[in-house]
């Protein structure tokens, strides 16, 4: 009689009929399944974003959206980490997989869902998908696995330095953050440099100087951000410095080039009517757009690059 009550118990709390998980009778007396770590991938940056929290209830299922850093980015690795940590180099790794044939297209446009969900025996089924062309791939992570196989006092020490370094942690991501925006907005710039018309990113077509003065900044920067003590000597608010530089860098240029397309005042009054070009639009305004850290129209968030083949994914809100 106790087996089959304590069975039919497990069955209702699975299927949480009438509400059981919330019933104030019995929310004392259950003995649920729940997870010992945060469950997630890995984004920009090598930053942790997490789809399942710690103590999450079994069974459950959550998805995220989540987009590319790089123009034309044909795949990205999914990297499936447990751990309490900001930085998946402080996590534990649990597998990885490829989604690839994804279509051309600027940074932050792709739509890849990422799905987790843990069955009641606690078997973790990860899946990406792209929205627009439905190719879809998985990985199937049993409990017992041996990567996934920590005892408790490795638990209870993950989550103890989670909370001893929480503020450094906190610090380090704030700076990965300021540092992936820089590197997206040069991304971004230096497409809508070379655009054949206004751009949204600029508001106006610059002209042949003003291209090659832009671009030249541009990879200024870009060399900065690639040195390697760059990253170790700087801040969150020196990262954040060189991009309002840059910013009022390209303000001056686009001022310049709206000035440039007004009519002289000094001209001397002409019968004609200053020419619209063909393909300036009223209606061509920019897009708004969020995601995780900078537009999708960017190139992105959140962060990392393309280093050595390696791609990555960014978290869209």
């Amino acid at each position: 009689e106790a087996v089959a009550y304590g069975a039919a118990l497990q069955a209702a709390i699975l299927s949480d009929a009438a509400g059981v998980r919330d019933d104030a009778d019995l929310k004392d007396l259950l003995l649920m399944d729940v997870t010992p770590l945060s469950l997630g991938i890995e984004t920009q940056g090598e930053l942790m974003s997490v789809l399942v929290k710690r103590n999450s209830r079994i069974p459950t299922k959550k998805t995220q959206v989540y987009t590319t850093c790089r123009d034309d980015q044909p795949q990205v690795p999914i990297r499936i980490f447990q751990g309490e940590r900001k930085l998946t180099k402080d996590n534990q790794l649990l597998g990885e997989f490829t989604l690839g044939g994804i279509a051309p297209a600027p940074a932050g446009r792709p739509q890849i869902d990422v799905e987790f969900a843990i069955d009641a025996d606690g078997i973790l089924h990860v899946t990406a998908t792209d929205q627009a062309t439905g190719l879809h791939r998985g990985l199937t992570i049993r409990r017992d696995a041996k990567t996934q196989s920590l005892s408790e006092r490795e638990i209870a020490k993950m989550v103890a330095d989670a909370e001893q370094f929480d503020a450094e942690d906190a610090a380090a991501q704030v700076k990965i953050e300021a540092k992936s925006q820089l590197d997206s907005q040069c991304d971004r710039l230096l497409r809508a440099t070379w655009a054949d018309d206004a751009d949204p990113a600029l508001g106006v077509a610059l002209g042949d100087d003003a291209k090659e003065r832009l671009a030249a900044r541009l990879r200024d920067v870009q060399k900065w951000l690639l040195k390697p003590t760059t990253f170790d000597l700087c801040d969150a608010a020196d990262f954040r410095a060189k991009q309002t530089e840059l910013d009022d860098f390209v303000k001056g240029l686009v001022a310049d080039a709206k000035q440039a397309r007004q009519p002289s005042s000094s001209s001397a009054p002409t019968m004609t009517t200053p020419q619209r070009d063909e393909d300036e639009d009223d209606d061509d305004m920019p897009e708004l757009v969020e995601v995780d850290d900078v537009g999708a129209e960017s190139a992105p968030p959140a962060a990392q690059t393309l280093d050595g083949g390696a791609t990555w994914v960014e978290e869209i809100d």
